[in-house]
């Protein structure tokens, strides 16, 4: 996986070992938690990943 400009190392690598439908709802959850912080850049970027990635709904 290719890093982004300054995106911090857990974001790059920490994504691809989630596997499980419970880390999942982990990370569900957590995406709810930043919406108010969604128009931040870092956070947008992890939000547009999570989606992509994983086809979790924004």
């Amino acid at each position: 996986m290719r890093r982004g400009v300054g995106s911090p190392p857990e974001l790059s690598h920490g994504l691809a070992r989630v596997q499980s439908s419970r880390a999942l709802d982990y990370v569900r959850e957590f995406n709810i938690a930043l919406a108010p912080w969604r128009r931040e850049p870092r956070v947008a970027e992890l939000l547009h990943r999570t989606r992509t990635e994983f086809g979790i709904a924004a």
